[in-house]
């Protein structure tokens, strides 16, 4: 499918920020393959989508694709008072932020950052203020156990007996574990005498030290910090303050996503934490930026993917295979089981048909939300929810 995709690469190539380039026939799942096409041509991506479940669904698809690094980045609601930092989303957010900012400006291996487009909408702490709240800690720093208790206590993280959620840290003799939002695992600091002595990831289900590493950068920023600066809105940016200058934007269903920014806008009056639809798209503007729908919006310029669904196959059994002896005749047909139990079954469902018989029907394991059709590379993707009408 990737390697047919020569549209998509070469008009990806060829284009400049400025451009109106837009892409029809890109729904479902194809939303995904669109994104690996992309990525060999631009390996830094960030696609804006129109409703906040479907960030997490092409995430996970796009990783079946081939994007192993690929990430959605979340809208967060807050949480005020104590435990303000034990905000699960905010947690989220603040990950995707260090990805990209520790991310090397060449990195070779594409990431793919998915976002509803409220969440693009909400601001986000810059590089400045992330590096301003944060403490690098490293084996053989001397540093005292009670400095660092008051500081975490100071900033928001909540004392516990056993860490279990991002803001917490907890403290048994000579051991300290933290887990701060901006880092996926927590981590187990050991001291000997007022220097750090070992510092490890650990496993939060059995509380056992997995992995040493050398450092770990500890973050504290919450969602409601009212500082003087952001109550004016300082120490907040646009998400493209952690994008490369060879980010590709993907805006997929533009329309959808500016009724969908509006109305979220409606909701709220955090005007400081949010920038409206027409700064985001600002924000962008040094940036190569392409849409991508299902159907023409009207761009000076259209590639469109010959795309169709893949539905009318949950027939009867019989009536199921001469459909897919139809469109086997000119078609490969991708046959794509959540498991290896699960592809066994469904190949076993067609093993009688004259595809099957004579290899054109391939199986495949994989993740993915929903099959498709293009007809422009003669390829046909079935998964259970076609041929079961199952989610």
């Amino acid at each position: 499918l990737l390697d047919d995709s020569v549209a998509i690469s070469r008009t990806l190539e060829n284009g400049s920020p400025g451009d109106q380039i837009a892409f029809s026939g890109v729904w479902g799942s194809l939303r995904a393959v669109f994104a690996a096409a992309a990525a060999r041509r631009c390996p830094n991506l960030l696609m804006i989508l129109p409703n906040a479940a479907d960030a997490d669904v092409v995430a996970g698809d796009a990783i079946a694709f081939g994007l192993t690094d690929s990430v959605a980045l979340p809208l967060s609601v807050g949480s005020s008072g104590r435990h303000a930092l034990a905000d699960s989303d905010l947690a989220e957010r603040l990950q995707v932020l260090q990805r990209l900012r520790s991310r090397e400006q060449d990195a070779t291996e594409p990431m793919l950052v998915t976002a509803y487009v409220g969440a693009a909408l909400q601001r986000v702490p810059t590089p400045e203020r992330m590096a301003s709240s944060s403490r690098t800690l490293s084996v053989g720093d001397q540093l005292e156990m009670e400095t660092l208790t008051r500081w975490l206590d100071e900033n928001g993280f909540v004392s516990t007996t056993a860490v279990q959620l991002p803001g917490e840290f907890a403290v048994r003799g000579g051991l300290m574990d933290v887990y701060s939002l901006e880092q996926t695992h927590p981590v187990r600091i050991e001291w000997f005498g007022d220097e750090i002595e070992s510092i490890r990831l650990f496993d939060l289900g059995s509380q056992r030290s997995v992995e040493p590493i050398r450092s770990v950068e500890v973050t504290a920023i919450s969602a409601d910090d009212d500082t003087d600066d952001d109550a004016t809105g300082q120490g907040l940016g646009p998400i493209t303050d952690y994008m490369a200058d060879d980010t590709l934007v993907v805006i997929v269903d533009p329309h959808d996503c500016k009724l969908s920014a509006e109305n979220l806008l409606q909701r709220t009056e955090d005007d400081r934490h949010f920038s409206d639809f027409d700064s985001l798209m600002a924000s962008f503007s040094h940036l190569k930026v392409v849409t991508a729908s299902l159907l023409n919006e009207g761009a000076e310029t259209t590639i469109d993917l010959q795309s169709t669904s893949a539905d009318g196959f949950a027939l009867a059994l019989e009536e199921t295979q001469k459909r897919i002896d139809l469109v086997a005749a000119d078609h490969d047909i991708l046959l794509v089981g959540d498991t290896t139990a699960d592809s066994e079954r469904l190949t076993e469902l067609l093993c009688e048909t004259e595809a099957s018989r004579s290899g054109r029907i391939k199986p495949v394991v994989a993740h993915i939300s929903g099959g498709f059709r293009l007809t422009g590379v003669n390829t046909l993707v079935l998964t259970g929810a076609e041929l079961f009408h199952r989610s």
